[in-house]
């Protein structure tokens, strides 16, 4: 088997190195604009998780409407809703 020069192997060792390094500075990327993607679908899910939980306090409302409609119920009174959520009393 053949051996190459030593410095033979130094040049090569250098080469590669360097176009190693070379490939992976390369592969750097700006992730400012990914996290502020992030950042934006963060804040949109927010609204969405806002509104669900809305949806969610109204419909709990009309279902108590709709059972004390079904049970011939009458409304006595009417606690407008809040943040927190409402109710009404039935009689």
């Amino acid at each position: 088997m053949k051996q190459f020069p030593s410095r033979f192997r130094a040049i090569t060792c250098t080469v590669i190195t360097c176009v190693a390094f070379l490939a992976l500075n390369g592969c750097k990327t700006d992730l400012d604009d990914v996290w502020d993607s992030i950042d934006s679908l963060d804040s949109r899910l927010t609204a969405i998780e806002k509104a669900v939980d809305e949806t969610n306090s109204n419909l709990e409302a009309l279902k108590q409407l709709f059972e004390a409609v079904e049970e011939n119920y009458s409304i006595a009174s009417v606690t407008p809703f809040t943040e927190g959520g409402g109710k009404f009393q039935r009689i």
